[in-house]
């Protein structure tokens, strides 16, 4: 097939989708992008949608394993600090007073079930800096991983 043919295929299948292709003399508008007025030459192209959406730059979420950002890379927050509202959450639950005087096994569970729903509703801090010897922070680590775009960890 050649270029025409490829085309007339393209309009074709469009026609039969009922949308409407542009027309063949129109040449393509023209957007200067580093122009400051770039509002202005959007309104000139097309009066009825005026609205320019610019996209905004999302930093990554980074956990931290085991080791810390570079001084002044990113305000971190360190798991003993973010989990504390979560080990009260879990302690309120299994009505004691320290996590640790629950059942076998359900005082931990409970802290990382309460750290998963946080997860899973995104209310994680950006920077996170884990210490896997802490009980509390090895157990919620799988679960943590997960949710964040980079995980440094050291090893050994």
């Amino acid at each position: 097939m050649n270029a025409d043919e490829i085309k007339n295929a393209f309009a074709s299948r469009r026609a039969q989708k009922g949308m409407v292709n542009p027309p063949e003399s129109a040449p393509p508008p023209q957007i200067d992008l580093l122009a400051p007025n770039l509002a202005q030459q959007v309104e000139a192209l097309s009066p009825v949608a005026t609205t320019i959406t610019v996209a905004t730059y999302k930093q990554p979420r980074r956990l931290y394993i085991g080791c810390a950002p570079f001084k002044g890379e990113a305000a971190a927050t360190l798991f003993d600090d973010w989990v504390q509202p979560h080990v009260a959450q879990a302690q309120e639950r299994l009505k004691v007073p320290y996590w640790g005087l629950a059942d076998f096994g359900k005082g931990k569970t409970a802290i990382v079930a309460s750290v998963a729903e946080a997860a899973g509703r995104g209310d994680l801090p950006a920077c996170l800096i884990v210490d896997r010897r802490s009980a509390l922070g090895d157990a919620c680590c799988e679960v943590l991983m997960q949710h964040y775009d980079t995980v440094i960890a050291k090893l050994g």
